[in-house]
């Protein structure tokens, strides 16, 4: 019964140009064309520790680096 409505919801907000204004962009590949919700739980994860937002696609290939670090809690350390 939500489902619809949920769905009317994510159709506005990923079309309305005063929605887009509150996106994210990928932490990882920085698409500008594919902006990011924290909604999009099947698109998107999300950094426990800064809240930084990437794709899945993206996280789940750099996380395999044995160096890899979410790029946002390099940047806020580094201004430490």
């Amino acid at each position: 019964m939500l489902e619809p409505i949920v769905n009317v919801g994510k159709i506005h907000i990923e079309g309305c140009s005063d929605c887009l204004q509150r996106c994210f962009f990928c932490s990882i590949c920085f698409n500008q064309n594919d902006p990011l919700f924290s909604f999009q739980l099947e698109k998107v994860y999300q950094c426990d520790e800064c809240g930084a937002l990437s794709h899945a696609k993206c996280f789940n290939r750099e996380r395999r680096r044995d160096d890899w670090k979410c790029t946002r809690c390099e940047r806020i350390r580094r201004k430490q």
